[in-house]
């Protein structure tokens, strides 16, 4: 296995912090990632199920109920320390991802184990979506991994029109 970068090795931490809160029995938190338009920089954001959509259960519906991971200012911290402050910081939030998901802590361990290689889930990017493609892709060159679990929202049903 190859040596992640720094940046890959900052990246691998919120994905672990998410981890983390899933063994905490918040297993209806989820993420929702996209890189930029340069490709250069993956984003990725934490929301409850009941805030994303049931044809692709990794992207949200209302960016108030979503927590940006590059906003979060963890650099030194652990996964661990990350999923508490998350915890603290966010409750009403979080609040609504306590509960099981069998399905998606099955498809989450395929995230983990693409992201441990460097290989970060993306479903939408410039010219690419996970909903057309049926897939979700991963950075660098990375294994496609299937869609995830659906979510809650039915598309008619949006509460945040600015997205």
């Amino acid at each position: 296995m190859r040596k992640l970068s720094p940046y890959e090795q900052e990246c691998l931490k919120y994905v672990e912090a998410i981890d983390c809160l899933h063994k905490k029995g918040y297993e209806l938190l989820r993420i929702c990632s996209s890189i930029s338009p340069s490709g250069c920089s993956w984003r990725c954001t934490i929301t409850p199920k009941s805030n994303t959509y049931y044809i692709l259960g990794a992207k949200f519906c209302d960016f108030k109920k979503c927590i940006v991971c590059g906003q979060l200012n963890c650099k030194d911290l652990t996964p661990e320390e990350i999923a508490e402050k998350i915890l603290n910081e966010y409750s009403e939030i979080t609040k609504d991802g306590l509960g099981e998901d069998s399905e998606y802590m099955i498809w989450y361990k395929e995230v983990l184990k693409a992201a441990r290689q460097g290989h970060f889930p993306y479903t939408e990017a410039e010219y690419y979506s996970a909903i057309h493609s049926g897939y979700v892709a991963t950075l660098n060159n990375g294994p496609m991994l299937p869609l995830p679990p659906a979510g809650e929202i039915q598309e008619g049903n949006r509460t945040d029109d600015s997205l």
